[in-house]
């Protein structure tokens, strides 16, 4: 009985602290630090800036000094990621050996538009895969996904060109993940 209560326990508490450390607001800095901060943001626009208990002072959430940030009403860490854009602040949805991400910009008479960037290993940043509006070189995007999840078996078997969704893509991005954690 005391085993399982002990076990219960450190359960609980191994819930407990992941779930307070997805509820607060962070910085990961330059160093990798992982440091608990405030942020602030005009109405009308303008930059994103957090203040630390150290600083004292409000900074911009720059992705040449920021790594990535959590604001706690977040669903996903914003990663500092070198896009054809150039260095951006990307939402992190699949984590792993291969990262995907997730852009949204505007809202209006059209809606939102989203695209997805998917990165192998922190190599040579990340690349467009798929957008909710009509890209080019859709053929190029599907080459390189297969090619991406090409050495694992459990995720390439699942490709499937004529079902090229985000959904599916995110799918198979986690299924290669934990196959690859796995090994």
């Amino acid at each position: 009985m005391n085993k399982i209560l002990l076990f219960l326990c450190i359960i609980f508490t191994g819930l407990s602290f992941f779930a307070s450390a997805q509820n607060t607001n962070y910085v990961i800095n330059a160093k990798g630090e992982k440091v608990a901060c405030d942020f602030k943001s005009s109405i009308f626009g303008g930059s994103l800036k957090y203040r630390t208990d150290s600083t004292g002072k409000f900074e911009e959430v720059d992705p040449f000094n920021v790594k990535a940030y959590h604001r706690k009403n977040d669903a996903y860490v914003h990663s500092s990621v070198a896009t054809d854009y150039g260095q951006i602040f990307l939402e992190r949805i699949e984590t792993g050996k291969i990262n995907l991400y997730q852009y949204q910009a505007g809202s209006g008479q059209y809606g939102k538009e989203i695209k997805w960037y998917i990165e192998k290993n922190g190599e040579d940043g990340a690349a467009l895969i798929k957008a909710n509006s009509l890209i080019k070189d859709e053929k190029a995007k599907k080459d390189l996904f297969k090619a991406l999840i090409a050495d694992n078996s459990s995720a390439s078997r699942l490709y499937n060109p004529y079902d090229f969704s985000f959904e599916t893509i995110q799918r198979i991005v986690h299924i290669y993940n934990i196959a690859s954690a796995v090994h």
